[in-house]
């Protein structure tokens, strides 16, 4: 923004993705962004100590993540995921979790579907196959409220959901 000539005016949060930040910018004067990290440094999260929660809840997740779709499995359970969405791409390769563990992976786009996952190489491919799983494993967890509601036949049926947070 500096080399542009832009200053930070304001920031907000908003609730897209878990959480973001939403900044506003302009050539006039401003620093909006100065005062949020004064903030940050004063509420004391410019500290490793700030992210061990969530360092905990990752590593935790990387060891029970694997062994409840392979719990799944070994039931017979047919296990795929739902969502290609980038922090679930992150989470399965943090996890180990792969073709192994998933068949395939659902999503509603079309500019997805007969693609690959990158990392895993798990297909993406359309709703209707959701009918071809026992299990699905939320990888857009943020949106668990709208694709739970999307999907209601799934669960009507017998369909688990895993829902994992890091």
């Amino acid at each position: 923004m500096r080399a542009a000539g832009l200053h930070t005016q304001r920031i907000e949060t908003i609730p897209l993705h878990g959480g973001s930040l939403r900044l506003e910018a302009g050539r006039r004067g401003g620093d909006a962004a100065a005062a949020w990290m004064q903030r940050e440094r004063e509420a004391g999260l410019n500290t490793p100590h700030a992210l061990k929660p969530l360092a905990h809840r990752v590593a935790h997740l990387r060891h029970t993540l694997p062994d409840r779709l392979a719990r799944a499995r070994k039931e017979g359970a047919r296990v795929a995921a739902y969502g290609a969405a980038a922090k679930g791409v992150v989470m399965l390769e943090t996890c180990g979790i792969g073709a192994t563990e998933l068949d395939f992976v659902v999503d509603r786009n079309p500019a997805k579907q007969g693609r690959f996952l990158p990392g895993s190489g798990l297909p993406i491919v359309a709703e209707d196959r959701i009918a071809d799983a026992d299990v699905l494993l939320l990888l857009a967890w943020n949106h668990a409220g709208e694709i739970l509601d999307q999907q209601r036949d799934f669960g009507a049926r017998g369909g688990r959901w895993i829902l994992p947070q890091p």
